[in-house]
């Protein structure tokens, strides 16, 4: 589900976040590293938050906050 906001980056039952979980149960040891980034969850293609034809830079850092504190609790060692 793709929105200007891409809020589905930071949903905790997302495919990353799974994955992230499937990962630590199956290989504990592992580290697992992650990355943030909104354009595979925005329906603007962008890596920002866009209102206008202009990227919100404030609003755009809230969400990638947002996807890195979520990948984190999913378990992810390096974001």
């Amino acid at each position: 589900l793709k929105t200007n906001l891409g809020v589905e980056a930071y949903n905790p039952n997302g495919i990353v976040h799974r994955a992230i979980r499937m990962i630590k149960e199956k290989f504990p040891e592992s580290t697992v590293c992650t990355d943030v980034a909104l354009d595979p969850y925005s329906d603007q293609g962008h890596d920002g938050v866009v209102e206008d034809g202009k990227i919100l830079n404030d609003v755009t850092i809230n969400q990638l906050c947002k996807q890195a504190v979520s990948q984190a609790r999913a378990g992810a060692d390096v974001v």
